[in-house]
């Protein structure tokens, strides 16, 4: 229901009712709504397959982590948003942050550059999913061609390239620039 139609589509009683029990049964196991949606969240976080060898290389590793989260927030796009506006890591979402961090410390990253880089690429995947999902929601896509080329001349020139912004090469364009910037900054420390 909220995996599909976000929070807007997510009450207690109309997910009783999906279910075919009363509302007072879900308070039972859910004290609120806010409770539920953490359930939510922390059980989407537990499917992300993230099960990457110790040995594979930190920068691919940020690769698949970042791939991992993007195909998993695809298949519950009403939920991505809810990723960004309660961020709230706990149990799985931890383990995983605490693992990419002690990967990539491993293979000789400082501490604090691990830090900021791997939350920098799961912020990254899940902001790209969300943005994605907004624009699917919306059901518009702008026709850039047909914007004034006198005010916006660059955009309409670009115009169909920005038809696939929302592509499988624009996340991978946007995650190795981010990867490149963590790199430097390795070196750099």
């Amino acid at each position: 229901m909220a995996g599909d139609g976000g929070l807007d589509a997510l009450s207690m009683r109309r997910l009783a009712g999906a279910l075919g029990v009363s509302a007072m049964t879900l308070y039972g196991y859910f004290s609120s709504k806010n409770v539920l949606i953490r359930a939510m969240l922390d059980a989407v976080t537990e499917e992300l397959a993230l099960d990457i060898d110790d040995d594979v290389e930190w920068t691919e590793r940020l690769r698949l982590m970042a791939g991992a989260i993007r195909t998993t927030l695809q298949r519950y796009p009403g939920l991505a948003p809810l990723f960004i506006e309660r961020p709230d890591p706990r149990g799985r979402a931890l383990t995983i942050v605490e693992d990419a961090i002690g990967a990539l410390r491993s293979q000789g990253v400082p501490a604090e550059v691990a830090l900021r880089g791997v939350y920098a690429v799961i912020g990254y995947a899940i902001g790209f999913v969300a943005q994605e999902v907004r624009r699917i929601e919306a059901d518009t896509e702008l026709d850039y061609a047909s914007l004034p080329p006198e005010r916006f001349p660059n955009l309409t020139e670009l115009a169909d390239e920005m038809v696939g912004f929302r592509s499988e090469s624009q996340f991978t364009f946007g995650l190795e620039a981010l990867i490149d910037g963590v790199r430097r900054e390795a070196v750099a420390a």
